[in-house]
């Protein structure tokens, strides 16, 4: 059998090596296997691939997806890791302790979105909140004069953006909040040109987040699950996978 090669490369989510790449040989038509080694500093977020069908730009390869060594090219795998906030060391003026029970919260609407926070003050660049949502925090804490709830795991928001909500007034969690059950195929509705990012959806704080490494072209059948409405917009989810906003797809008839 001939032999075929496959690189592995290993970078952060600015396209920058984070160790040394590795090459690997195989049989054509045999599957590529390498592991995902831990980096630390680093979570691993996705996997692409160069090279695949003649394919020259990067490809997003679902989990467990089986690659086999091509005929007369060398396979080009990315494995791109998010890296990890780096711990801060505590100051003298930071000031944090813990809520006595979940506190209600409404996100202010004079602003199109709130920004989210990790838990060393740094703005989470795609992650937000929409406009006049419910939540609820289980810590609070004072840096430098600035108040945040803790709303999810090393996820923040300033006490600034949002409205504390009286436990005892008969406030409840809008019906915008609950995730239906569904089971349909739609299939993406966009400019040929363009393509449609899927998002994450924090099921705690419903803190959206912007996969820029996960798109989907124009005339892909996708399979829903599920379907939330938040501030308005409703989101589908893609079974085993993420969420991807209804206003770019249309259902199968």
């Amino acid at each position: 059998m001939k032999e075929a090669q496959a690189i592995i490369n290993y970078i952060d989510m600015q396209m920058q090596p984070i160790r040394p790449q590795k090459l690997l040989t195989g049989e054509v038509g045999q599957p590529v296997k390498f592991d995902i080694p831990k980096i630390s500093g680093y979570r691993y977020a996705v996997q692409m691939i160069t090279g695949l069908n003649d394919e020259q730009i990067p490809t997003f390869v679902e989990p467990n997806t089986v690659i086999k060594y091509q005929a007369d090219r060398t396979l080009q795998f990315e494995l791109r890791y998010q890296k990890l906030p780096t711990p801060q060391p505590k100051r003298a003026d930071a000031k944090q302790w813990v809520a006595q029970a979940d506190h209600k919260f409404l996100v202010k609407s004079q602003q199109e979105t709130i920004p989210v926070f990790g838990d060393d003050q740094q703005q989470l660049l795609q992650t937000v909140l929409q406009p006049n949502t419910f939540g609820t925090y289980t810590q609070q804490k004072e840096v430098d004069g600035q108040v945040y709830y803790l709303i999810a795991p090393h996820q923040w928001v300033r006490a600034s953006d949002v409205v504390l909500v009286d436990d005892k007034a008969k406030v409840k969690q809008p019906k915008l909040w609950q995730v239906t059950p569904v089971d349909y195929t739609v299939i993406v509705k966009i400019p040929d040109n363009m393509q449609a990012v899927l998002w994450q959806i924090d099921s705690q704080s419903l803190a959206q987040t912007k996969l820029e490494s996960h798109l989907v072209d124009n005339g892909t059948k996708l399979k829903i699950d599920a379907e939330i409405l938040i501030a308005g917009e409703i989101f589908y989810h893609i079974v085993n996978s993420n969420w991807i906003k209804a206003k770019y797809v249309s259902r199968e008839n």
